[in-house]
């Protein structure tokens, strides 16, 4: 087994960092979604305002979520050149849609993760398995 050099250590922490920071943001989305008391404007606000914390930069990072009539987004969100966007859908077809931006380039971005506006490909979540 081959040792890892201090840099690729320090790397391979920073990436579990981050995953461990994807993973707390799925699980505050999904104490939001089971408060059975909560609105759909208020599940989907708090939902909008959560999703920037699973980022690397959450601080240059913005979020707005469209379902239907009803639009919920973080208070800075804003069109942007650096975006992800992907469709809600149930089984009936598309709801609606979620977008989450860079303020501005992301730093160390990769190509195929963001997309420019204008460009007319969309990032899909992984298929199941990748």
């Amino acid at each position: 087994m081959d040792t890892l050099s201090f840099a690729e250590q320090n790397d391979l922490i920073h990436q579990l960092q981050e995953r461990i920071k994807e993973l707390d943001c799925l699980y505050a989305i999904s104490r939001i979604a089971d408060n059975p008391h909560a609105t759909l404007d208020s599940i989907l606000q708090n939902i909008a305002d959560t999703i920037p914390l699973g980022f690397q930069w959450p601080e240059s990072t913005c979020a707005r979520i469209v379902i239907g009539d009803n639009t919920a987004q973080t208070a800075n969100f804003m069109a942007c050149e650096w975006k992800l966007e992907s469709d809600i859908t149930h089984d009936a077809g598309v709801a609606g849609m979620l977008t989450v931006a860079y303020l501005g380039p992301p730093p160390r971005a990769s190509p195929s993760s963001w997309r420019k506006r204008g460009d007319s490909s969309r990032r899909s979540p992984p298929a199941s398995g990748e």
